[in-house]
């Protein structure tokens, strides 16, 4: 997520590292599990049963740190990447990016992950991402878990799995990837304009903002619940936001306790899984990212689905999300109305072939009320404002991928807009009328870990 300069040098050599005999599932996990890649991912990130057993159990399965440095459960992931967009250029004279055709690290994280004691395990993550002009590091997604397990009598799996989940990120102790953390698209151009310009709350938080603690259980592998209660990651919790907010403006500051919840249920019968369920969040967030004084409260609630096929040779996955949001101006000002609404829908399917060759295909698509005050506003988002008072948002993404080896994936990604910002046309930021055709984009890209 956050974001240091990767040189091409460094890179390669992670690339070719990564044909190293033994070099097999995410490397944090790896030496701990002793598993393939293939056991936990369908291709980084999305979880099999397997990888969700694993994390829901607190990323405790296999041995422990016995010695050191070969055991020291650490990792890194690179990211490289072009992004040719179909017109880069603002009626004003401006660029919609400066680095539009040319090659850009776009990411480098550094992960410390897996299992502390038969009880205690964490996913940590510190990532340095290109944000349009340079780079900055911070603190990316967190979660550190206190996980035990339940065996009936006579039973040789858990009936139960339960614990306690500290992280940064709603939604990102998620195991479905259905959620805001961990939906397609798994990698997004760091520059351009790629997805909705108008996120729910919930939606669009960036890891290390907030913290929160909660408590889950997942019972006989069908009924999954939790509770989880986020405030702003401050004082002693500053921890989870290292680096992320040198603006102080520019932090989400909350009212107090702020509750999440989430309900599944999970069905698993031979090579083939399905999930649906709901989540949501209440958020009080104060406007001004100051501690204090009038705010924001957004009620968002979700439905969500999962169903996957996984063998050797063809794996079929598919996921679907909708979220109904209801935004109540408490501190905003300039609105048009007191509250607001916005429905968002994500759907996605994807075949792999061995493993190895893969394509996906999704749809987004956000409807909101009209609020000629808010969404009229070339500064409503970063990509401009509405002419017709309405965040009306439809798209669809197409990826192709190759993963020559286990842990680096070659991509193509072609993300396309119908609508945006209310219509055909909407107002850039400089409030002159823009295609929303004209935001259609490829991303080349190359991902690797080691």
């Amino acid at each position: 997520m956050k974001k240091t300069i990767l040189p091409l040098a460094v890179f390669a050599g992670l690339a070719s590292a990564l044909v190293a005999p033994g070099a097999h599932a995410i490397p944090a996990f790896a030496r701990q599990t002793g598993q393939n890649c293939n056991a936990c991912h369908v291709s980084f990130p999305e979880l099999t049963p397997y990888g969700r057993y694993f994390k829901l159990s607190g990323y405790t399965l296999g041995k422990a740190i016995t010695a050191y440095p070969e055991d020291v459960p650490l990792a890194v992931m690179a990211v490289v990447g072009v992004t040719d967009t179909k017109n880069n250029n603002l009626a004003s004279g401006d660029k919609v990016d400066s680095a539009n055709g040319k090659l850009k690290p776009q990411q480098l994280s550094l992960f410390l992950g897996g299992k502390a004691t038969n009880h205690l395990g964490a996913f940590l993550q510190w990532t340095s991402e290109y944000n349009g002009s340079g780079y900055d590091f911070g603190a990316d997604n967190m979660d550190i878990r206190l996980a035990n397990t339940r065996v009936a009598p006579g039973g040789a799996q858990p009936d139960l799995i339960y614990g306690l989940t500290l992280n940064n990120n709603p939604t990102v102790q998620d195991v479905w990837n259905t959620v805001p953390a961990w939906w397609f698209p798994y990698m997004a151009s760091s520059t351009g304009v790629n997805g909705l310009p108008a996120s729910t709350q919930i939606g669009g938080f960036d890891p290390g903002n907030v913290a929160g603690l909660g408590a889950y259980a997942f019972w006989k592998n069908t009924i999954y619940a939790e509770f989880t209660a986020y405030r702003t990651a401050d004082g002693m919790l500053s921890i989870f936001d290292m680096g992320n907010n040198s603006d102080t403006t520019a932090q989400p500051y909350f009212k107090g306790a702020n509750p999440y919840w989430r309900f599944a249920y999970n069905k698993d019968w031979g090579p083939n899984s399905i999930e649906v369920g709901t989540f949501g969040m209440i958020t009080d967030r104060y406007a001004d990212g100051t501690n204090g004084g009038p705010y924001d409260r957004y009620k968002d609630y979700g439905l969500d689905s999962q169903f996957q096929h996984i063998t050797g040779i063809n794996t079929w996955t598919a996921q679907a999300a909708y979220i109904h949001e209801k935004a109540e101006w408490g501190a905003t000002t300039g609105t048009s109305n007191s509250t607001d609404t916005l429905n968002t829908f994500r759907i996605k399917g994807s075949y792999w072939y061995r493993h190895k060759y893969g394509g996906t295909v999704g749809y987004f698509t956000s409807k909101g009320s009209t609020d000629t005050g808010h969404w009229t506003d070339p500064g409503a988002t970063d990509f401009g404002g509405s002419q017709n008072g309405t965040p009306d948002t439809t798209g669809y993404v197409m990826e192709l991928d190759y993963m020559p080896w286990d842990y680096v994936r070659l991509a193509a990604q072609y993300t396309a807009y119908t609508k945006f910002l209310g219509g055909s046309n909407y107002l850039d930021p400089n409030g002159d009328p823009r295609s929303a055709s004209d935001n259609n984009s490829w991303f080349f890209y190359v991902w690797a870990a080691y």
